[in-house]
Parts: C-alpha cells; sequence; structure tokens
C-alpha cells in the first residue's frame, strides 16, 4: 500500500479541519504520564504549568483536574485553539503562536 505524503505546511493545517473528529480519534496519554508529573515534577494544585501544543485539550484537562493553575498553552492552529477555548474558556490562558 502506498503512504501519502505530506509536505510539512500542509501536514500543520490537517490538524484544525476537524477539531471534533481530532478529539474522538486522538488517543490520550496513559495515567503513568500524570502519575508521574506529581510525582518527580510536584504538580499539584497551585502548579504553574505552560502546555505546548494543547491541540483540543486532552492533556490539559487533566492537568488542570490535578491543580494546574495557571495553565498557559500555546496552540498554533487557530482551530483547535477556538475548540479549546470553546471547552474550557477562561480556565487556560491560551496564546495562538507558531512553534518554531
Amino acid at each position: 500500500m502506498a503512504r501519502e505524503v505530506f509536505h510539512r505546511r500542509e501536514g500543520r493545517s490537517l490538524f484544525g479541519q476537524d477539531p471534533t473528529a481530532y478529539e474522538r480519534a486522538r488517543p490520550g496519554h496513559a495515567e503513568r504520564v500524570y502519575e508521574l508529573l506529581v510525582a518527580r515534577c510536584g504538580l499539584g494544585p497551585g502548579s504553574r504549568v505552560l502546555e505546548i501544543g494543547p491541540g483540543t485539550g486532552q492533556a490539559t484537562r487533566r492537568l488542570l483536574d490535578l491543580g494546574a493553575a495557571p495553565l498557559v498553552g500555546v496552540e498554533p492552529d487557530p482551530a483547535l485553539a477556538a475548540f479549546l477555548v470553546g471547552e474550557l474558556g477562561d480556565r487556560v490562558e491560551l496564546h495562538i503562536a507558531p512553534l518554531e
């Protein structure tokens, strides 16, 4: 089966075309990831967190549940950013900016 190749610019734009479908299809992180953030990084109530590329907010929600505050996100895709703000409102300070 031939693999379809996307150029970087085109690939970047694909993620935000359907944020709802992306949210449904994207597997979440294993709970062990969050356990390690708590145990080794001290994540807990009042922890300041910077999340790079929060997408639709799967990890963002869990980080907030664990007490991250403030949580600042930098998301390059405007459609994903709009989805995230629609889901979490002012619980996250979101900046739309390229990650390079």
